[in-house]
């Protein structure tokens, strides 16, 4: 995971946060969210389902973001783990589960061949 990629990951999750929240405060029937699909099987990556437990193809991590939009709950201002934990917010839930991360797998993700 580049630095460049964590930062602006970091800066997408923010902006969920800022524009939801303004969304209920002024009211909007508007839903900004975010779904985090853990580990994607593509080219970009270069990692392929069986590589890890946890790598989806892309196939399956449409299913997965499809059943979040469409299971018609207002997910606003939530950002959406693959295992179905929500945050919303950017206390020590989520902080803590990515330091935990960066310090269990490094800033660059490897997975098992």
């Amino acid at each position: 995971m580049p630095l460049a990629y964590v930062t602006s990951k970091a800066a997408q999750n923010a902006m969920t946060f800022a524009f939801g929240h303004q969304f209920k405060k002024d009211k909007s029937q508007k839903q900004i969210f975010a779904i985090m699909p853990g580990a994607v099987a593509t080219d970009l990556n270069g990692a392929k389902v069986g590589d890890s437990p946890f790598v989806k193809s892309p196939e399956e991590t449409a299913q997965m973001i499809s059943k979040f939009i469409f299971d018609e709950k207002n997910h606003n201002a939530q950002i959406i783990n693959f295992d179905g934990t929500i945050y919303d917010n950017y206390e020590l839930g989520l902080r803590n589960k990515v330091i935990k991360d960066i310090a269990k797998n490094g800033l660059k993700r490897k997975f098992k061949k």
